[in-house]
């Protein structure tokens, strides 16, 4: 009744005392119609993160204003309800696979498909409309083109921007996934178009709650490989090692920048959060290598060559 295995039942009891169950004359324990009430409201309070010792003493009311709390808590960062959206297409052939997935677009609350020859029509005008969602079809993907998508993407106001593509080069795949452009590869089957539909609108849904996701401003990095290990093993004049911690601790943000910005890829829900965590931690790699700046000037060296 209460959804839970007998040995967590058992730790509960005789670690925590969160119920006193009376016995049988056979030694059978016997729970009350509030004893399963309790242990429900703690598993529940347990699986949403709460720690069993903390609440243990805690009597039902308790526990049920908590719980309630919980809820209230969490209710803003649930998607809202499905709402209707728009989107804008830049490609006369993927407009016309797009339009014959009425099903799917009816399903996903797209109900305004606006349709452009190429991106390049978009950044030519004066006052374009707003659109929730944007996907662009470019077979070769330059960095002129990056440029135009993300031009027509801030002109739009577009929360999500997808780009299927055949043919890229590094610089501009890079250039859009630094700004939170989804890439794709020409979706063959219907249901790789149906897929590409609705992971943009589950993020203009997301961006509904969490708010514009701006594109990132990223620091490049000011050291290669190369110089960082000449650095951490030529300091003459600093008597320890923090140098090398120096450079250990640039390698491990730049890893932990790259690894959130992985993240960010993975998963839609909270694509915002990773962002974040990859800003953060290009500033401070970008504080830390100032200070191996210094250091270096501090030791009359001149910066390692690459």
């Amino acid at each position: 009744m209460a959804k839970m295995p007998v040995s967590t039942l058992r730790v509960w009891e005789q670690r925590y005392g969160v119920i006193s169950p009376t016995k049988s004359e056979s030694g059978q324990r016997l729970y009350s119609g509030e004893d399963v009430k309790r242990l429900t409201l703690l598993r529940t309070l347990v699986n949403q993160g709460h720690a069993i010792g903390a609440i243990a003493h805690a009597d039902s009311a308790e526990l049920e204003r908590l719980l309630e709390s919980t809820k209230t808590a969490e209710a803003p960062a649930q998607l809202p309800a499905q709402s209707v959206m728009t989107l804008t297409i830049c490609g006369p052939l993927l407009a016309e696979r797009v339009r014959r997935r009425k099903s799917t677009l009816a399903a996903l609350g797209i109900d305004a498909v606006t349709e452009f020859d190429a991106v390049e029509d978009v950044v030519a005008l004066e006052h374009p409309h707003r659109t929730d969602a944007l996907i662009v079809d470019a077979a070769s993907l330059q960095p002129d083109t990056a440029q135009a998508i993300l031009s027509a993407a801030r002109s739009f106001g577009a929360s999500a921007v997808g780009v299927i593509y055949s043919f890229g080069t590094v610089r501009a795949t890079d250039m859009l996934r630094a700004a939170g452009v989804r890439l794709y590869r020409e979706p063959n089957a219907h249901s790789e178009l149906d897929q590409v539909l609705e992971e943009l609108s589950q993020l203009v849904r997301v961006d509904a709650v969490y708010g514009k996701l701006q594109p990132l401003r990223r620091n490049a990095r000011r050291f290669t490989d190369r110089q960082l290990e000449i650095f951490a093993n030529a300091s003459q004049t600093i008597a320890c090692e923090c140098p090398r911690h120096l450079v250990d601790l640039i390698r491990q943000l730049d890893a932990f920048e790259r690894f959130s910005d992985g993240c960010a890829v993975r998963s839609a829900l909270d694509e915002q959060l990773h962002r974040h965590l990859g800003d953060v931690a290009n500033r401070a790699r970008l504080m830390l290598e100032d200070a191996m700046e210094y250091a270096i000037r501090a030791e009359t060296m001149h910066p390692p060559a690459g």
